[in-house]
């Protein structure tokens, strides 16, 4: 496996969160104990972000058992749902990923090669099932990636939601601010791997389409792998469309 594919696929499966959780600002209205699962979900649909488009900047640090590689870069979702993730390490732009409904192109710039896979070679890879709307969702701090909630119980622990779907492929559980109903962290189980990964959030920023992630972790302790991963300079332009084409004179491989 090409090591810096490796960190960009972990930097898109998004990554982060040795992080510590910032304290969050109570909300006016004092929610219920017995609040339901399904206005708990109403609730965190209305604070998630809403906007079409996101842009940011980010640096991300990935460590194995045996190696550590400080990544910087910058990211886009257009109008059209696409994601664009440009890479550098000490300065050298290094790879480019672009996510579409059903692809993934990666384009090494050092070796001047370009592969194209499919969700189910990044999900052999990185050991979860993954589609767009997961990295999606990792990315802009959002709940949901396991049956849109239909199947989802609930229950209130101190000051947090505790939201699990539970069935015989996955485990999967979220926590949730009572005060402001962003994620706090996200633990998911692959039991036909098997997998677990655990996601946390440290803070959030507000922009004009909600708020947003200002750090991301994920942790896998059965690939021992950690990435760390901090965002800034956040921008929302709803016309902006990604621009993506092969430089010439790459030469297509197979991974």
């Amino acid at each position: 496996m090409n090591k810096s594919l490796s960190i960009i696929l972990a930097v898109v499966i998004i990554a982060c969160s040795a992080c510590s959780t910032q304290k969050r600002i109570a909300s006016d209205t004092d929610i219920a104990k017995d609040l339901s699962t399904s206005k708990i979900l109403k609730h965190i649909h209305k604070k998630e972000f809403s906007g079409k488009t996101v842009s940011a900047k980010f640096s991300a640090t990935y460590i194995t058992d045996n190696n550590k590689v400080n990544v910087k870069g910058n990211y886009l979702y257009d109008k059209n749902d696409n994601l664009l993730i440009n890479a550098s390490v000490l300065g050298i732009n290094i790879a480019s990923v672009f996510v579409t409904t059903d692809s993934v192109w990666y384009i090494n710039k050092i070796k001047k090669e370009f592969s194209v896979l499919s969700f189910n070679d990044i999900s052999q890879i990185v050991g979860i099932q993954i589609n767009k709307n997961i990295i999606k969702n990792i990315l802009l701090g959002k709940v949901l990636f396991a049956d849109n909630g239909k199947n989802m119980v609930s229950r209130r622990i101190d000051d947090k939601f505790e939201l699990t779907y539970n069935d015989k492929n996955q485990l999967y559980t979220a926590i949730i601010n009572c005060n402001d109903f962003t994620v706090d962290g996200v633990t998911l189980i692959e039991r036909s791997i098997p997998f677990e990964t655990t996601i946390g959030y440290g803070g959030y920023v507000s922009t004009a389409g909600g708020k947003l992630p200002s750090e991301i972790g994920l942790e896998s302790a059965d690939r021992q792998v950690t990435v760390d991963l901090r965002l800034f300079k956040y921008s929302i332009d709803d016309e902006a469309i990604i621009n993506f084409s092969i430089p010439e004179r790459y030469e297509k491989r197979n991974l």
